[in-house]
């Protein structure tokens, strides 16, 4: 099934670059890796900190002399 859509002249810029650089045949392939991105992350911001203390992430997150 073929569907139209209207976008602006810069989001089809922005498109088609998208598409030579995945090296693509069609927008429609392009839109599902963009979606399937969004939806999976590739990875995930939980425990970035490692195992740290809570004292030892805060520990320089303001200074004595910032405070009012």
């Amino acid at each position: 099934m073929t569907t139209t859509i209207q976008i602006q002249e810069d989001t089809l810029v922005f498109l088609k670059q998208m598409r030579e650089s995945f090296a693509l045949p069609s927008y429609d392939s392009l839109i599902k890796v963009l979606l399937q991105k969004a939806m999976h992350p590739s990875q995930s911001l939980w425990g970035k900190a490692g195992k740290l203390s809570m004292q030892e992430v805060l520990k320089d997150m303001r200074d004595k002399s910032d405070r009012y």
